[in-house]
């Protein structure tokens, strides 16, 4: 290791910012379970550092004092994370009322306009979207090509769009 300094200069910053962004990623994305957050905590651990060199203290190791900064930072990103899906849930329980009832009566639209629908169309989107079987699958149990299927869906699919659009 290039020894540093008697204090924590431009270009010791700059090489310890090479030396420890990889690692520090990788614990960082340990942490908080996702890149973009762990860049972020990453380059802010790097300003800190570059902010409160003053007080490094030389004698002692570095790594243990930069990943403590780098695990506070962490630590207060995944505290915030919290807070705000605590808080979404708040509103989320708020507006329950309005959703439920919105839900239910577009529920019950979709469920007109399915009825509406020719019963090859009702089976096909049966098949494809409730059952979840691909388009071979589909086109076996309906004996027909895999390209007709898909066309066939396809046209039930327009033609449940234009029942629900008419409806709204």
């Amino acid at each position: 290791m290039a020894s540093i300094q008697s204090s924590l200069d431009a270009s010791s910053i700059r090489l310890l910012t090479e030396r420890y962004a990889f690692r520090a990623r990788s614990v960082a994305q340990l942490w908080l379970h996702d890149s973009e957050s762990s860049k972020d905590a990453v380059q802010e651990s790097f300003m800190r550092l570059l902010n409160r060199r003053e007080t490094y203290q030389l004698q002692k190791p570095f790594s243990p004092w930069y990943f403590t900064i780098l695990r506070n930072i962490c630590m207060d990103m995944q505290r915030a994370a919290a807070r705000r899906f605590r808080l979404h849930e708040q509103a989320l329980r708020e507006q329950e009322p309005q959703r439920t009832e919105a839900l239910s009566e577009r529920a019950k639209q979709v469920a007109s306009a399915l009825g509406g629908l020719k019963p090859k169309d009702r089976e096909i989107l049966e098949l494809r979207i409730h059952q979840e079987l691909d388009f071979s699958a589909i086109a076996t149990i309906l004996k027909c090509s895999e390209a007709a299927a898909r066309k066939r869906a396809l046209r039930a699919i327009a033609t449940l769009r234009q029942k629900l659009v008419q409806k709204v």
